[in-house]
């Protein structure tokens, strides 16, 4: 079983993102869902993307780092919209990364400038197709290995779709991601 470091995304880890975890314990994996803003959560995108203007990307990046210092370095690390962006650079710049997933974002390791995709490491994608806070999975696909992307699109769901005490709450999509994050950890 994988040891996964679960990032959340602009709202905080909210009860949604430890029911995830929990889903993934009881699948057999360690998992560590640091919080990124020390007990902060929100319940719109646009107060949580206001707490990241707050407090800097720079120092929601290094929170990321420091939280997982002091775990083993082969872990795959998983993101949810904001999350990808500490997923990827630390999965690019952390020795032993297994793997990385990204949840409706996408983040290449050229927005951290480096020089590409960190050689055999395997990407698995979740998006939205109209989720208007997420980019175009096509920007991420070139830099990518053959063999190495895992994508999953759904269509008709909104933005962080998974989380039950939202409107945009969809328990089938939210299953379906579920289902699929565990069979490629499986992998791992």
């Amino acid at each position: 079983m994988a040891g996964v470091v679960v990032f959340h995304s602009a709202l905080g880890l909210r009860p949604a993102i430890e029911t995830f975890a929990g889903r993934l314990r009881e699948d057999g994996h360690e998992v560590w869902t640091p919080d990124l803003f020390a007990g902060s959560t929100f319940d719109d995108v646009d107060a949580g993307v206001a707490e990241v203007d707050r407090l800097g990307m720079e120092a929601v990046l290094a929170r990321a780092a420091e939280a997982v210092d002091p775990l083993p370095a082969e872990v795959v690390y998983l993101g949810i919209s904001l999350g990808c962006m500490p997923a990827m650079q630390l999965s690019a710049t952390r020795p032993g990364a297994r793997g990385v997933v990204q949840v409706q974002s996408v983040v290449t390791p050229e927005d951290f400038d480096l020089p590409g995709w960190p050689e055999q490491l395997p990407v698995q994608l979740h998006v939205s197709p109209d989720d208007p806070w997420q980019d175009d999975v096509d920007q991420l696909v070139p830099s990518v290995p053959d063999g190495l992307l895992d994508v999953h699109t759904y269509p008709d769901t909104q933005h962080v779709f998974m989380d039950d005490e939202l409107a945009v709450y969809d328990p089938a999509a939210t299953e379906r991601f579920t289902a699929a994050v565990l069979g490629w950890l499986a992998a791992r």
